[in-house]
Formats: C-alpha cells, sequence, structure tokens
C-alpha cells in the first residue's frame, strides 16, 4: 500500500512537471516580418502618383488599370456598375467634365 502511494505520487508529480513544462514562456522574439515597409510605402507613393497622373492625362485604360475586371463602381446617383466595360463609358464622361 504504501509503495502504491509513493508511486502515485511519482506519478502525479512527473506528470505535473510535464504539464507546467509545456507551459513555459519562450523569451524568443518573434522574427522580423519579411517586409520592406519603406519599399511598399514608395510603391504605394507610386501607384498613387500614376493615378494622379492618369486622372490629368484623362487617361481611362490607365485608371482602369486600377480596378478588377469584375469590379463594381458606384458612384453618388448613378446605377452600379458591375466590369470594366461598364465603368469605360462612365469614365470617359466624368473626364470629360473636368
Amino acid at each position: 500500500m504504501r509503495y502504491q502511494r509513493s508511486m502515485r505520487n511519482v506519478l502525479l508529480s512527473t506528470l505535473a512537471l510535464a504539464i507546467l513544462s509545456g507551459c513555459s514562456v519562450n523569451n524568443v522574439s518573434p522574427a522580423a516580418p519579411a517586409v520592406d515597409i519603406a519599399v511598399e510605402q514608395a510603391k504605394i507613393r507610386e501607384a498613387e502618383a500614376t493615378n494622379r497622373k492618369n486622372w490629368a492625362a484623362k487617361d481611362v485604360e490607365g485608371l482602369l488599370s486600377y480596378y478588377a475586371d469584375d469590379a463594381t463602381l458606384m458612384t453618388p446617383g448613378m446605377a452600379a456598375m458591375k466590369g470594366k466595360d461598364a465603368m469605360r463609358p462612365v469614365l470617359k464622361m466624368l473626364l470629360a467634365d473636368n
């Protein structure tokens, strides 16, 4: 009987140790992101500059290049336009007014 209690205590202690060791805190810092933030910011600024140039040049195809083929364009007072073919005449009209 005494042997059984002793073995049970050893097993419970071992189990508790195993559980607690699995909960230990890992002091390793997470890896730095693989993305270069400055490079990504420069890409965004370049895309914005190109978009402004497309508007200034009234370049409909350049503006449409920013949309997916199945995109939906919604403008105030108009029905939603699905797809580039539906957007093209509206963008031409908007650009003609500028």
